[in-house]
Parts: C-alpha cells; structure tokens; sequence
C-alpha cells in the first residue's frame, strides 16, 4: 500500500508538459501583444497559436509549436517558424509592403497541412519547407512575388486535385527535396504563376496528372528526376520549361507536350511519350535518351541529343526534329 500511495503521489505531483493554446481575440495588431491574446500572453516555443479571426503581424521573428490559420492571414516582416504543424485553412500569406523578407519556415519533421476549400493567398511571404508540406484542398492564389523553398530533405505532397494560379505577381518554385502527387485522380494544375521553376531533386507523379502551365514568362531550370509512374501524367502546357542537361525522366507512365517548349537531358522512359504540339527536346550530349512508344502529332520533336526510340513512332502530325538543331541523331528501333 506504501508503494501504490508513493507511486500515486508521484504521478499527482508532476508538472503537465502540454502545450498552451492562445486564441487571437480579432482584428489586426501586434503578434506580441499580449492583450491581443486570450488568456493574455504571446504564444511561444511551446504553445499553439489559434487564428480564427482577423490578421496578426508579426514585426520581429518568433517561433510557435503549432498555429491554425482560419481567419484573414498573417502580416509583417518578421519570420515565423512552426516546430510542429500548422494548418492552414484561409487567408493570405502576406508579406507584402513589409520589406519583402517576411517568411514562414516549416522545420524538420513539422508539417504544412494545407486544408479547406477557401483559396489561400501567397501574397508575398515566402514558404520555407525543411518539413512536409500536404496540400489536400483549395486552390493556391499568388498575389504577389513569393517564393516557395522545397527545401533538400523536404516534401511537398500533393494531393488535391487544384490549382496554384495568380492574380498578381510571380512564384518561384524551387525544389531540392521531393515534389510529389500522391493523391487524387484528376489533374493537379501550376496554371499562370509565372516566375522560376527549379528542379533539383525529384518530382514524382504517383497518380492523376500533373500540370505545368504556367504563362510563357515562367522558366525551368536544374538538373533533377521528373518521374512518372504508371497510370500516372505529366503535362506540359504553354511555357518554356528548360531543364537542365543532367535532368533525367523515368518511369512507365505518360509525357505530354501539349504546346510551350520542354527540354529535358536525357531519358530512361518506359512510358508513352506524346507531342500534340509545341517543343519537346533532348538536350544531353553524353547520354542517350531511351525512349519506348513515342505518339507524334503536332508540334516538334528533337534535340541535340542521341534519342533511341525502342518502342514504335507513330507519326501522324508535327516534325521530326527542331528548329534551332544543329546536331542530334534519331534512332527508331521499334519501326514506325
């Protein structure tokens, strides 16, 4: 009985480690405010922050475990760090008119849950990923230059079938970690962000089909793996997309040119390759493009690189090679 006693005096006696929650009491004002808060104070490394009305600035950096985003959004210059997760589900990511250096920053094993069906703005704050980012519903709006930093390490999971699109301004898309669609059967769409697109790492399409159809002043650039898996797509649409040399695509599913101009390295594609129109290059010198059924329609198809076609070309529209070559070699292994 001793024992039990001592051991239930222990458990009563120790401290609660649980985070404290703050609720943001409406309006605007200052993230470290303590009135602004309910109970009063300013939520810390430990605490969850809760937004559910009105737009907080932050006007110096701060880190929080977690924050929920249901309101008007966020202001300021200062930076913001989450630990743990944060779900964002309306409002704006705004940084605009605030020094331009305003940011969010996921850190290692916290999460970005993108939720809800409101649009979220991306209004100039930028996204620094070194967790995981999960888009699961709404539309994405750039409002503003911003930047969204997948960092090496980092995935950014998508998994609504949505849009990222624009009003205003551009988005720099750049990825050394994984970009991956993971979830929905329809199409995941970049549709008019303009700016860069910069692969590095890997984008992997799982399933659906992914889109990128950003305006004709957007570019690509790096040199990472697009991989495509089976009953999976990858779609390009209106921009100019010109991927580094050592870039490579793989897997068994779908390419798609559909207009804009796409350079790629090299390949070890087991999938369809179709050209329904605009450019689709080969651009390594060192390394063949392996290449199964290509279906050309419209369009060009070419590049200074060697590309083996071991599959069958079936050519009903566009040309066999590109304007601007002045080298590269066509093998058709599997007739035409």
């Amino acid at each position: 009985m001793r024992v039990c006693s001592f051991l239930l005096l222990l458990l009563v006696a120790a401290p609660a480690f649980a985070q404290t929650g703050y609720t943001w009491r409406g309006g605007g004002g200052s993230w470290f405010s303590d009135g602004n808060w309910s109970p009063s104070g300013v939520p810390g490394v430990a605490a969850t922050a809760y937004v559910e009305s009105g737009r907080p600035a932050l006007v110096r950096d701060t880190t929080v475990a977690r924050l929920v985003l249901d309101a008007d959004g966020l202001d300021g210059d200062g930076n913001l760090t989450v630990t743990d997760s944060l779900v964002w589900r309306s409002g704006q990511m705004n940084g605009r008119n605030f020094a331009e250096t305003a940011a969010v920053t996921i850190a290692p094993g916290a999460l970005l849950l993108i939720t809800g069906p409101d649009e979220k703005g991306l209004r100039g704050r930028d996204i620094l990923n070194d967790g995981t980012i999960r888009w699961e519903d709404g539309d994405l709006v750039v409002q503003w230059p911003t930047t969204l930093d997948n960092r090496a390490g980092a995935t950014f999971d998508l998994r609504a079938d949505a849009v990222i699109t624009r009003t205003n301004g551009t988005l720099d898309l750049l990825n050394r970690g994984l970009i991956v669609k993971s979830g929905g059967a329809g199409t995941t769409s970049f549709v008019y962000p303009f700016g860069v697109f910069e692969n590095e790492g890997t984008v992997r399409v799982e399933t659906g089909t992914l889109l990128l159809g950003s305006g004709t002043s957007c570019s690509g650039q790096g040199d990472g793996v697009f991989e495509i898996e089976s009953g999976a797509r990858l779609t390009v649409r209106q921009a100019r997309y010109r991927i580094g040399e050592g870039s490579v695509v793989t897997g068994a599913g779908t390419l798609l040119v559909e207009s804009g101009e796409l350079d790629l390295g090299r390949a070890a594609f087991t999938g369809l390759t179709q050209v329904t129109g605009g450019v689709l290059r080969f651009t390594a010198t060192t390394t063949p493009a392996e290449l199964a059924t290509v279906e050309l329609s419209g369009g060009e198809f070419g590049g200074p690189a060697e590309k083996n076609v071991n599959g069958a070309l079936a050519w009903t529209g566009g040309g066999l090679g590109t304007r601007f070559d002045q080298s590269g070699v066509l093998n058709l292994l599997g007739g035409v």
